[in-house]
C-alpha cells in the first residue's frame, strides 16, 4: 500500500483496535500477566498513572525543602495506595507511625 492511508482506512483501524482492547478475553489476559509480573513496566506505570495521576515532571528548585518533601510524601502516599501484586509476594508496606 503506498501513501498515507484515508480516513475511512484509519476509522476502520481504529474501531477495530477499540474492540480489540474492549474485549473481555484482552482485560483478563491483562490482569493475568500483571498478577503474575509479566506485564511491561512500561505498561504498568501507564496504567498507575491512568488510575492516580501522572507525577510531577518539574519540582521548582528554588522551593522549600519543606515543600519538596511534601511532593514526595504525596506521590509515596499514592503508591501506597495502589493495588499490590500479590503473584510476587510482595505485600504494602506498613506505615510507620512519626
Amino acid at each position: 500500500m503506498k501513501g498515507t492511508p484515508n480516513k475511512s482506512r484509519l476509522a476502520g483501524i481504529s474501531a477495530w483496535a477499540r474492540e480489540m482492547f474492549e474485549d473481555p478475553r484482552y482485560e483478563l489476559s491483562v490482569r493475568a500477566r500483571l498478577y503474575k509480573g509479566r506485564l511491561p513496566p512500561q505498561v504498568e506505570c501507564k496504567l498507575l498513572a491512568y488510575a492516580f495521576g501522572e507525577p510531577p515532571r518539574d519540582i521548582n528548585l528554588n522551593a522549600s525543602l519543606r515543600g519538596i518533601v511534601s511532593v514526595v510524601h504525596e506521590h509515596v502516599n499514592r503508591l501506597e495506595l495502589a493495588p499490590t501484586r500479590g503473584a510476587r509476594g510482595s505485600e504494602s508496606p506498613e506505615k510507620e507511625v512519626h
